[in-house]
């Protein structure tokens, strides 16, 4: 990534409340120079003066990021720099804060309307109610109004209306759409002043940006969990910046038209935040094959090979708590939000191809629902039977022909371009199992299916999970809205009783090394 990020602060609150996430954001990159940049202390809530002064004062060619207020004023002036803006990301940030017919997901207008008079009346008693709405939802939020009214400057009351003003008449959906470089926007599940159902307008409206939902946090998520907010920011500038590259670099070739590594372990990187609130298939499966391993088996190290958010290196510790658990992942972002939640002894980055493992140091290798993003699972299958020790075990689900077919055949009745990911048929499967020297214990496939209300719900999910399309040959570009409404007639065709289903054809297996 660039060397040069931007913070913004929000409304009435000042910077300091983007203090700590600017020391994680340093901490994780020594060469990044990180700063907050105060919003304009105007008695004016004209846009363009408000721009001018951050565009006077705020470096060219560096990442732009903001919270609340800050995040709007963020998205306007990416718009306005175009390519002379590296990327953008905002926290807790609406593209509209008061609702309107357009946006109804925001602060009703009498609400805010009722908040303006009180800060005319009262502004030092209307900043602590906003303090304590910032607050709402967290574990102590009474303990982080406090925080966040103690670092707060004493603007003068024109200033506060004015900034109010500035965000009741801000709608940034056009300069959204207008910048074409990276975008991430994180939303919190528990904001007492943006509506958690503006992540999923934000989607709709965005659908080719990275968008994530906090499930159990407030509006300052960004001071409940510094780090973690720093591990999805820094993620998602990697991989923006790794995208960069590919156009210059061709990308390694990827036999049967599965994605490359590169661009899944960015994907999954940047849902970390969001990808525990959409997880159910991923739960269900790994609990599925938790329960196929042996009753009497007691493995003394375990691996969790693809751990993702450290859900089952979790499940795992707790089965097992006399052994030593490792849990990998080729997704930065993933281990950044797995370490801090224990279950493992050691987390590390590694690549299921290239284990970074000496032979014969595994009891067990748990994988559930990661080999399938691997383009040589030969390699995989070698990998496995090289670490594990002998009477070891690979369990492993994974995904194969037939997943999401619904989805598949309702795209092929609007274009012909690849917009699910491809994955292995069941007897290949078979075949690379029998050739690998593992003894199959069990090798079967299942389906799974999950009901879905409508096309949206079904997209957000894969989105937010970092499974959405990854495909060479995808299309490139924003979706139409033509192509949107044909999708979603021809989906409709496979709507049941429970709703709209999504198949998947999940395979598992449980393979064991000859003593």
């Amino acid at each position: 990534m660039r060397d040069q990020l931007i913070l913004l602060p929000g409304w009435g609150l000042g910077i300091s409340p983007l203090e700590p996430l600017a020391v994680a954001l340093q901490g994780l990159d020594e060469h990044l120079r990180v700063e907050i940049e105060p919003l304009p202390e105007l008695e004016s809530s004209d846009l363009e003066e408000w721009l001018d002064e951050l565009d006077s004062t705020i470096p060219q060619d560096a990442w732009l990021g903001g919270w609340s207020l800050g995040g709007m004023l963020a998205s306007e002036l990416a718009a306005r720099r175009g390519d002379r803006c590296c990327g953008l990301f905002t926290l807790a940030s609406n593209p509209s804060f008061v609702s309107h017919e357009q946006w109804p997901s925001a602060m009703p207008g009498e609400t805010f309307d009722a908040f303006l008079a009180g800060c005319a009346a009262d502004p030092r008693t209307t900043l602590k109610r906003f303090s304590l709405l910032c607050a709402q939802g967290a574990e102590d939020p009474r303990g982080l109004s406090r925080l966040l009214l103690g670092g707060a400057p004493h603007s003068a009351a024109p200033v506060l209306i004015s900034g109010l003003e500035m965000l009741a008449q801000l709608d940034t959906r056009q300069a959204l759409q207008a910048f074409r470089g990276p975008q991430l926007h994180l939303f919190a599940g528990l904001d007492g002043l943006v509506p958690a159902e503006a992540a999923g307008d934000l989607l709709t409206l965005l659908p080719d940006v990275e968008i994530g939902l906090i499930e159990q946090a407030s509006h300052a998520f960004l001071l409940e969990d510094p780090h973690g907010v720093a591990g999805a920011i820094q993620a998602f500038c990697m991989s923006a910046a790794m995208t960069d590259l590919s156009l210059v670099l061709p990308p390694p070739k990827q036999p049967g038209g599965l994605p490359d590594k590169r661009q899944v372990a960015a994907s999954f990187s940047r849902a970390a935040a969001s990808y525990d609130s959409v997880a159910q298939l991923q739960r269900d499966v790994g609990s599925q094959l938790l329960r196929r391993l042996p009753e009497d088996f007691v493995p003394e190290r375990w691996l969790d090979l693809g751990c993702g958010t450290g859900h089952f290196s979790r499940a795992l510790g707790d089965r097992f708590p006399a052994s030593h658990g490792v849990a990998l992942d080729i997704a930065e972002g993933m281990l950044n939000h797995a370490r801090p939640l224990g279950g493992a002894t050691h987390f590390i980055a590694g690549d299921a191809e290239r284990l970074p493992m000496r032979d014969s140091t595994c009891d067990l290798i748990f994988s559930s629902l990661a080999v399938q993003w691997c383009a040589d699972f030969t390699s995989v299958l070698s990998e496995a039977h090289r670490v594990l020790k002998p009477g070891g075990i690979f369990a492993f689900a994974s995904l194969c022909v037939g997943t999401l077919f619904e989805l598949r055949d309702s795209w092929r009745q609007v274009d012909g371009m690849v917009h699910v990911n491809r994955f292995r048929e069941f007897a290949v499967y078979q075949q690379l199992c029998a050739a690998s020297g593992l003894q199959a214990i069990s090798l079967q496939t299942r389906p799974h299916v999950l009901y879905y209300p409508d096309v949206r719900s079904l997209t957000h999910e894969l989105k937010a999970l970092g499974a959405h399309n990854l495909n060479p040959g995808r299309p490139g570009g924003l979706t139409g809205r033509a192509r949107i409404l044909g999708l979603i007639e021809a989906y409709e065709q496979f709507r049941q009783a429970q709703g709209l289903p999504a198949t998947y054809q999940v395979v598992y297996a449980m393979m064991e090394k000859p003593l």
